[in-house]
């Protein structure tokens, strides 16, 4: 990353300017999981000289990251020429997997993608029935050797696991980080959203919390906070810890930007505020700058969902954190990863990561 991206995105930042764009490339998924309804919801794919002017136009129109997510993305069997296309337009972008279909050629490829921000795996049990049980499937062994086929690569881009914390969850997030602090891995935790009639959150009754759980999970945000003031190897700016624990207990969360910091692009190109609401224009008959003319037709629908179903997604809520926390953001970032290695990281410059014992045993096989 250039230090003029880094600029443009502060910038934007700062001023609360349109930023990111969450892709869901893909409805198709080889995971069933609780919470989630984009498995359950066909929908047309575009194919990439479908999709060359439509990402054209985001990138004109400010936007300078994108999150590729699903479904599974690599069941897109163009992906990585979705990847190329990113780049030659001047994205950046992360990349959220469940894992599974990581092997040894698609960790080498990824290696050498120079676009990539960081890349994110989800594990959300390091037991294989519970996994299942939140997941649908028991693919875990093949998620975790997805995760250190991509360290043996010596990846020069942030890796990190993504943990939906639930109900039977909750008491294994710590150790799951010790798991991931011992790879060299970050874990980004947050809690799971959950609710009726919303296009990507789902509700099974198996997840609703007790009372006393939710005062046990919202502890544990307590601790992940105080540990991420210390250094670990926590993702999110420490207050989006603090607000986690409002979500959880009912409180009132912080302001929701989505419709100004972000936006979600779907896999058919239409385009909406966030991955809940539904789409208020179509990229593919439209541009973006046309599209904004009715995002005032959207407030209302923000408000009632912020006031009434709101959810603590890391696509808003994260972003939102940065940039209203930037300083102290940056601050953070350099105790954990170290200020050499996060200034490279963020002009592309990553050095290789050291060889864990993990490594080295997986590089033997």
């Amino acid at each position: 990353m250039s230090i003029g991206s880094v600029l443009r995105i502060l910038w934007r930042l700062h001023t609360l300017q349109p930023v990111a764009i969450s892709f869901n490339v893909t409805h198709r998924c080889n995971l069933k999981c609780l919470m989630c309804n984009i498995h359950k919801i066909p929908i047309d794919e575009l194919s990439l000289d479908q999709l060359e002017p439509v990402l054209v136009d985001l990138k004109q129109s400010g936007f300078e990251v994108i999150e590729i997510t699903g479904g599974e993305p690599f069941l897109r069997q163009d992906i990585f020429e979705l990847f190329t296309l990113l780049e030659q337009i001047g994205f950046h972008y992360t990349i959220n997997s469940n894992g599974i279909l990581i092997d040894r050629e698609i960790a080498r490829r990824l290696s050498e993608l120079p676009g990539i921000l960081q890349i994110a795996l989800s594990i959300d049990s390091l037991k294989p029935e519970l996994y299942a049980q939140i997941r649908g499937v028991d693919r875990l062994a093949e998620v975790i050797n997805g995760l250190d086929l991509l360290l043996t690569t010596r990846l020069r881009k942030p890796l990190k696991v993504n943990l939906t914390v639930n109900r039977f969850n909750f008491g294994e997030v710590l150790d799951i980080l010790d798991f991931c602090t011992k790879r060299g891995v970050y874990l980004s935790v947050f809690p799971v959203n959950l609710g009726s009639d919303f296009r990507h959150r789902s509700i099974d009754a198996s997840l609703v919390p007790t009372q006393e759980e939710c005062e046990n999970m919202a502890g544990l945000f307590q601790r992940l906070e105080k540990l991420k003031k210390q250094g670990a190897f926590l993702w999110e700016h420490s207050s989006f810890y603090r607000g986690a624990i409002d979500y959880i207990l009912n409180n009132r969360v912080p302001p929701c930007d989505a419709g100004r910091l972000y936006f979600d692009l779907h896999a058919d190109g239409k385009i909406a505020v966030c991955n809940d609401l539904p789409p208020f224009g179509d990229l593919t008959r439209e541009r973006f700058q046309d599209c904004l003319a009715r995002l005032d037709s959207q407030q209302e629908m923000i408000r009632q969902c912020y006031r009434h179903h709101p959810c603590y997604y890391t696509c808003t809520y994260a972003i939102s954190t940065i940039a209203r926390h930037k300083i102290s953001y940056a601050l953070e970032s350099a105790r954990m990863m170290g200020l050499s290695r996060l200034i490279a990281t963020y002009l592309g410059q990553t050095p290789k990561p050291e060889i864990t014992e993990q490594t080295r045993r997986q590089e033997e096989l």
